[in-house]
């Protein structure tokens, strides 16, 4: 009994403070295919020329010139990098369902409906009564954001190192403003191999 009591309150513990600051995290991953020595000169490109990519090209050459690497527009090694996201799914909570609609066609090629009447819902609400829950939207799957480094050797294209960085957009205002605090963390992982490494955003 004493260690359950001991688990509970450790649960407890991590739900009341691992809330924003848990949600201001990233997930990091990095291969090494061919060492090269760090920190060097870099090219660096962007594989989109957005407004937003153009902008977080400059964040990006910050950043590495803050780890100590240099910047040149003329480079045997070349840092390409993208963005991608992924819109999250929203769902309609409490909302009152009083009739069902169903449709499908039968064995002879007609269609055939059913309606369906929902006499009582305790939760959402139904015929007979408004049910116990508010409307509003619940979020499902949160929006996430990716950030895609490589770098390779302009004389032979070979790759020599790929890296990403993915979070949710929790914490911060937007998703410009969620990539930007990942990039000095894969600035971080050049040139090594990194698996699964979670991460705080920073400021």
């Amino acid at each position: 009994m004493m260690i359950f009591r001991k688990v509970v309150l450790l649960l407890l513990t991590s739900c009341l403070f691992c809330g924003p600051a848990c949600a201001d995290e990233g997930v990091v991953n990095s291969v090494s295919y061919i060492p090269f020595p760090t920190p060097t000169t870099l090219r660096v490109r962007q594989l989109d020329d957005s407004y937003e990519n153009m902008a977080l090209k400059a964040d990006i050459e910050a950043a590495l010139k803050a780890a100590g690497f240099r910047i040149a527009e003329e480079s045997n090694l070349i840092l390409n990098f993208g963005t991608r996201d992924e819109i999250g799914a929203w769902s309609m909570t409490g909302r009152r369902s009083i009739i069902f609609l169903k449709s499908k066609v039968g064995s002879d090629g007609a269609e055939n409906a059913l309606a369906q009447v929902n006499i009582f819902d305790s939760d959402r609400g139904a015929l007979l009564n408004k049910g116990q829950r508010r409307n509003g939207t619940s979020i499902t799957t949160p929006s996430s954001y990716r950030i895609d480094f490589d770098i390779a050797q302009t004389t032979t294209g070979k790759q020599l190192w790929q890296g990403w960085a993915i979070s949710d957009l929790a914490g911060a205002s937007d998703g410009r403003t969620l990539v930007r605090r990942m990039v000095p963390t894969i600035v971080d992982t050049l040139g090594k191999t990194v698996r699964q490494k979670r991460f705080e955003l920073r400021e």
